[in-house]
């Protein structure tokens, strides 16, 4: 996910990094949660 926060948000590489250190302690600070779905599927072609 780095290169694409960086390429596509233009954020910083030492911003990236230091969100993603504190997240543990956001999670059990303040239980945060995430809902995540995923999708697959396939076209056939003719």
């Amino acid at each position: 996910m780095k290169p694409l926060a960086q390429s596509l948000l233009g954020v910083p590489a030492t911003q990236f990094d230091a969100v993603i250190e504190h997240l543990e302690q956001e999670w059990n600070t303040f239980q945060t949660t995430y809902d995540v779905y995923f999708a697959c599927g396939q076209c056939e072609q003719r």
